[in-house]
């Protein structure tokens, strides 16, 4: 597995990725100015029944399989951050 498989990125309540590693920007462009649903679907409007967002309201571990395309799957760990920290932090392995 190389470092260009592993897609990370900071997600926050307001769906704006305040930071992403290189090999998430070099999949999905730049994050500046853009909200995840733009990013990740090329949506216009947040997804209904985000299952990101559930680590939020949860405040527990989401862990799942993402279907992006026919050549793309990655396994995703989404997590929220410690100490009250508004954010998230996704991890997405392709496999």
């Amino acid at each position: 597995m190389s470092d260009e498989t592993i897609l990370i990125h900071l997600q926050a309540q307001d769906y704006t990725i305040p930071w992403a590693n290189d090999a998430f920007k070099n999949r999905f462009g730049p994050i500046e100015g853009r909200k995840c649903f733009e990013i990740l679907h090329d949506r216009n409007s947040p997804c209904a029944k985000c299952p990101t967002f559930l680590a939020f309201s949860n405040h527990q571990p989401v862990i799942r399989e993402w279907v992006l395309s026919e050549e793309e799957t990655y396994m995703t760990v989404v997590e929220p951050l410690p100490n009250e920290v508004p954010l998230l932090i996704e991890h997405m392995i392709e496999y």
